[in-house]
């Protein structure tokens, strides 16, 4: 608004001036209140006092504070890991606990103590047993575990064969006795039970023996104890050794083949003498004849 000083007169100015002059004298008098920084006064900041207002904290005491709040947020941090690590361990117990309280099921077959010899598949043909070579008239035991129906024992007949109640014939001669063992296993596997437990034992066998023939000093039949190894040179010394019209390098073994037929190996005595150890001596088999041969002039 804008006052034109003109139309009141040198009286009207006057009047205009010590009005506002009176205004402001009112206004700077004691009894006046002194407005706070906002601008705004009620009751509940009645009385304000400015020199009572906190100073800004100084850069240091910012500093000190940053601190203090960032080591409370670490150990907070630390309590919340500490709390969960105590949790995971506290399930972990509480799982070990259950497990240990669950009863285990049983094994699915045990055999018991007084049962070893029904328990084949813990103690099956070792030693010189198992090395020895099944033959015809050789009589073996057979004991399928808890199959007692199909255990007992078989002869193997001049076929080289046994017959089962359930697999039929089964040939066997020529075969070691742990052979014939897992022949038998497998066959019972693949048709008639699963995992079967199958020990071979044998019973008996044939008079085994041996038969050096033609040039030694002492020939004749030496026997072969079973469960024991001969070899050729062994067999030669039993018979005293050569005679002055033997030829070291003209002997054959004449062995009986497991079908009834009979093979020949022709053996040079001098190699076996120069091998290490004798590792290449030749190992009989019960009934094998030794034929040393003479000389040529």
């Amino acid at each position: 608004m804008v006052l034109r000083l003109d139309k009141f007169g040198r009286s009207g100015a006057a009047l205009l001036v010590g009005l506002v002059l009176g205004w402001t004298a009112g206004c700077a008098s004691d009894d006046s209140l002194v407005l706070p920084p906002g601008g705004l006064l009620d009751e509940a900041i009645h009385g304000w006092n400015p020199a009572e207002e906190a100073p800004p904290p100084t850069r240091k005491e910012a500093a000190a504070q940053k601190a203090a709040d960032r080591a409370a947020r670490k150990e907070a941090a630390r309590a919340a890991a500490q709390a969960k690590k105590n949790a995971a361990a506290e399930a972990k117990r509480a799982a070990a606990a259950e497990q240990a309280a669950t009863p285990k099921d049983p094994p699915a077959e045990i055999a018991p103590s007084d049962e070893k010899a029904q328990a084949p598949g813990t103690d099956g043909p070792s030693g010189s047993a198992a090395e020895h070579v099944l033959q015809i008239g050789d009589e073996i035991d057979i004991q399928v575990y808890r199959e007692p129906e199909l255990s007992g024992a078989f002869k193997i007949n001049p076929a080289g064969e046994i017959r089962h109640s359930l697999a039929g014939a089964i040939p066997l001669a020529g075969k070691t006795v742990a052979e014939a063992e897992a022949v038998f296993t497998r066959i019972l596997a693949k048709d008639y039970l699963v995992n079967p437990r199958v020990i071979f034992k044998l019973l008996s066998t044939q008079s085994s023996q041996i038969v050096l023939m033609g040039e030694v000093k002492k020939p004749g039949v030496y026997p072969l104890p079973f469960g024991e190894t001969m070899t050729l040179l062994q067999a030669i010394a039993s018979a005293g050794g050569f005679t002055e019209l033997a030829s070291p390098d003209r002997v054959r073994i004449v062995r009986r083949r497991p079908d009834g037929g009979q093979t020949t190996l022709r053996v040079r005595v001098s190699n076996l003498l120069k091998s290490r150890d004798g590792q290449n001596d030749v190992p009989l088999q019960p009934n094998d004849v030794i034929m040393v041969d003479q000389v040529f002039f």
